[in-house]
């Protein structure tokens, strides 16, 4: 079932085209984050905002994670499919 009016190809390049983008300062996360992108989603008659960024961190094997709400996962092949399936399914 499609939560948002987004196809989840559209919604993976739109992850992969955050990662394109300069990552600015954020003072409240004190980490660098990519822009925001809000979705608006609908799910069992609930309408509601989903807000999805990339953060920097400091890992070993993983330079950024995806961050949708308050849900975080790692960007790579495996990780954009899981952010885009809690997306949208």
């Amino acid at each position: 079932m499609k939560v948002t009016k987004h196809t989840n190809e559209e919604i993976k390049q739109m992850i992969i085209k955050l990662r394109e983008t300069r990552f600015k300062k954020c003072n409240i996360l004190n980490t660098f984050c990519s822009k925001t992108i809000s979705f608006d989603s609908h799910w069992l008659g609930n309408n509601f905002t989903q807000n999805l960024y990339l953060e920097k961190i400091n890992d070993e094997y993983n330079s950024v994670v995806i961050c949708v709400s308050n849900h975080h996962f790692y960007y790579n092949d495996e990780g954009i499919k899981e952010a885009v399936k809690f997306i949208n399914e």
